[in-house]
């Protein structure tokens, strides 16, 4: 799937990176590449170091420059990430917008959302793999309930982009 961010202050298309930030995931979904991967345990032990992180976020900023480049940061769950936030605090001093992000729906509540808002989050992807009976079986029994509960939290302040692909 191609992801084209816009950034919304200018209108004009941004220099995209989609950055897996973690291994970490609670899902343990039936179609995910990620558990049948020989390095996954050391991938999720082994997290780059939050200086190697901000190091990467230097790159970037110096490479495409202020206010043209956009970020979206996948997993697993990037909010199982324990430095997530502050990930994202260093992001957005360095005027990296729009970011994006790619989770799942169980950790995602109100104050999460704002949060993720604040450090100018403004696209969440929840994936939904069909209608509730072929959702769950992919996923887990009562994720297609709670993704729709997420989609209603990313509502309330006026979140983010929702979008359903075929």
């Amino acid at each position: 799937m191609c992801v084209c961010l816009v950034n919304s202050k200018t209108g004009q298309p941004n220099f995209f990176l989609q950055w897996h930030i973690t291994a970490k995931c609670d899902q343990k979904c039936r179609h995910c590449y990620m558990y049948d991967s020989p390095f996954y345990q050391s991938e999720k032990d082994n997290e780059l170091l939050l200086t190697d992180c901000k190091a990467i976020i230097d790159d970037f900023f110096d490479t495409v420059g202020s206010g043209k480049g956009s970020i979206y940061f996948t997993g697993g769950d990037p909010l199982l990430r324990n430095n997530f936030f502050e990930i994202l605090e260093y992001t957005a001093k360095k005027n990296i917008y729009p970011l994006g992000m790619a989770g799942n729906s169980y950790h995602l509540d109100l104050e999460t959302a704002l949060h993720l808002k604040r450090y100018g989050v403004d696209m969440y992807q929840i994936s939904l793999d069909g209608l509730k009976e072929t959702h769950d079986y992919f996923r887990k029994p009562g994720s297609f309930d709670d993704a729709l509960r997420a989609f209603e939290v990313l509502k309330m302040p006026a979140y983010v982009q929702c979008a359903c692909l075929p």
